[in-house]
C-alpha cells in the first residue's frame, strides 16, 4: 500500500493466494481518496469502471468493482481474476 498524505490519495495492490504454492487466484487493486472527492458510486459508475477495466485487461479476466468507505477515506477496489482458472 502506498499513501500520499499531502495529496490525500492512496493505492493498494493485494494478491489473493489459495495456498502457499499456487499463483494468485485474484488481485485486489484499491484506489482511495479523501471523503467527498470520489464521484457518486452508483450502478452506472460501477458498470463504467468494470467495463473500462475489462476492455483494458481483455476477455480472459473478470473484474468486479466495489465501493469502500472508512472514517477518513473512501474508494474503489477492483477484484481482478482470470476466467477459467
Amino acid at each position: 500500500m502506498a499513501l500520499d498524505s499531502s495529496a490525500g490519495f492512496g493505492l493498494s495492490v493485494q494478491p489473493l493466494y489459495p495456498d502457499d504454492k499456487s499463483p494468485p487466484e485474484a488481485i485486489v487493486v484499491g484506489m482511495y481518496y479523501p471523503i467527498g472527492t470520489l464521484p457518486t458510486f452508483d450502478d452506472k459508475f460501477q458498470q463504467d469502471i468494470e467495463s473500462k477495466s475489462k476492455e483494458d485487461l481483455g476477455s480472459k479476466y473478470s473484474v468486479s468493482a466495489n465501493y469502500v468507505k472508512r472514517p477518513t477515506f473512501e474508494g474503489v477496489e477492483l477484484i481482478i481474476s482470470k476466467i477459467g482458472q
